[in-house]
């Protein structure tokens, strides 16, 4: 059985499978076992803002770095490994043909593993930034960041994902609540982000553009 979140009925898996017929089987395994497909086609994948999985079966490579910069969930990759998974974006992977019991034991250990390191950090520092999830409060070089509350937020999005490409889609939904908003949104509030940088004295803010991607929180080595 896939076991419920804490506070929710079911775990929420998005299923992306360009193959109808496996996508159906798939989803009566995972809702035979108490979980709540989402299924999807591979052309739509911001589901993974909109419907905030808890766990994503993804079957293309080509398609794993923009699902990663949507959804922090873990990824199982129904596909024969590419170069191996570490430091692919994916956290495990499950060749086809694939027996229902592989499955739900592939997506128990990875749902295991996810929960056991869900609790948020309430305090983040390095030594440009420190951030104070709790207060809301942002200091840079020990001396007050003085942002609003939804430009607190998005640094705290990226800040909490150091190193993390996150695109618009991602973050609209983390710091707006709402994927489907205009992307333009987030363009001007880095922007705004980065004023508050430069007014502090930071010349080079560590928020950078992946153009066509997304942004990304650079800490400073």
């Amino acid at each position: 059985m896939i076991g419920s979140q804490p506070g929710d009925d079911f775990v929420r898996v998005l299923v992306v499978e360009g193959d109808e017929a496996l996508r159906s089987r798939i989803c009566r395994v995972i809702e035979r076992n108490g979980g709540r497909c989402i299924a999807a086609g591979v052309d739509a994948l911001r589901d993974g803002a909109r419907v905030r999985p808890d766990i994503v079966l993804l079957d293309r490579w080509e398609a794993l770095e923009r699902m990663r910069g949507l959804t922090d969930a873990p990824i199982l990759m129904l596909t024969a490994p590419r170069a191996g998974v570490v430091g692919t974006g994916a956290d495990d992977y499950l060749p086809k043909p694939f027996s229902e019991p592989e499955l739900l034991s592939r997506m128990d250990a990875l749902l295991r593993r996810s929960r056991s390191s869900s609790v948020e950090p309430t305090r983040y520092g390095d030594e440009l930034v420190e951030i104070d999830m709790v207060d809301a409060e942002a200091r840079v070089r020990g001396e007050p960041l003085r942002l609003t509350p939804l430009e607190f937020r998005l640094l705290a999005a990226l800040v909490g994902r150091p190193g993390r490409v996150l695109s618009a889609e991602r973050l609209l939904a983390l710091v707006w609540g709402d994927p489907d908003l205009p992307r333009g949104r987030v363009k001007l509030y880095v922007r705004y982000v980065r004023e508050k940088f430069r007014a502090a004295g930071v010349e080079e803010p560590p928020i950078k553009t992946l153009r066509g991607v997304g942004y990304r929180y650079v800490p400073p080595r």
